[in-house]
């Protein structure tokens, strides 16, 4: 178990839905879009399926609820 970093909520490191925070080098395909990762670093950094839906939405991380 780990805690999303954002909201502090506790989740499963290998449930589905739980986003891992990974960097590397990016090959882009000529169609577009990404083909391969490689050196790919996994780092310890996880973040839950609600906070990163508000952030893929456009929220700030930083913007408090409205509710």
């Amino acid at each position: 178990m780990t805690t999303c970093e954002l909201c502090g909520k506790e989740i499963s490191r290998n449930s589905s839905g739980v986003w891992h925070k990974v960097s590397g080098w990016e090959k882009r395909r000529p169609g577009g879009g990404t083909n391969h990762i490689a050196l790919r670093k996994v780092e310890d950094v996880f973040r839950c399926e609600e906070c990163m839906q508000k952030l893929q939405a456009g929220f700030s991380k930083d913007q408090e609820e409205l509710f």
